[in-house]
């Protein structure tokens, strides 16, 4: 605990703030893993999180009053970006839906008044399904579903080329059928 402490007092000091921060970042990676594996995110998942929190307490640090409040507010920021990524995995489930209603073809829409509860099992379904699709997959699939953005367009946010966004959106929705028990024909 004196070295988490020291390591945290040199970073917010700036005094050699590169190896303290280095050093720092290999003690909390493990740690905030276990938080967030503990809280039922996936492998894919886990990693993001992680780098959103460090990057949060790294560019905040300077804020924290006491180096010995460090770990009660680190895991403050951990618990708020978790929070954020169930909000927003639950955002894009909503956002796939609507997106699959609209391009469904020629089957009928369902009534909007008929099985509520069932339209939200299936919306919770969705949207678990689609937060354990792989990062780039589900980056590309949640921008073309939610934005409209073209290939080229999500290429250009994610530095992919075209046709590497077009094969995510392919396999991507491919995983999305045998997941939710779609089959796999047609497209």
């Amino acid at each position: 605990m004196d070295e988490l402490e020291g390591l945290v007092r040199r970073l917010r000091a700036g005094i050699d703030s590169e190896e303290s921060a280095r050093r720092l970042d290999g003690w909390l990676r493990p740690r905030l893993g276990r938080y967030f594996r503990a809280r039922g995110f996936v492998h894919h998942e886990i990693d993001d999180l992680v780098q959103q929190t460090l990057v949060r307490v790294f560019r905040n640090i300077g804020e924290l009053q006491a180096e010995a409040a460090f770990l009660g507010w680190l895991f403050v920021v951990a618990r708020n970006v978790g929070r954020s990524a169930r909000r927003s995995r639950a955002r894009e489930g909503e956002v796939l839906v609507r997106a699959g209603e609209s391009h469904a073809g020629n089957e009928p829409a369902a009534p909007a008044t008929s099985g509520v509860p069932e339209g939200r099992l299936r919306l919770a379904e969705i949207a678990e399904a689609v937060a354990e699709l792989p990062g780039q997959q589900r980056r590309c699939l949640v921008l073309a579903a939610r934005d409209g953005l073209s290939y080229a367009e999500i290429g250009e946010l994610l530095g992919l080329s075209p046709l590497t966004v077009r094969n995510h959106l392919a396999e991507a929705r491919r995983r999305l059928r045998r997941r939710l028990g779609e089959g796999g024909g047609g497209g």
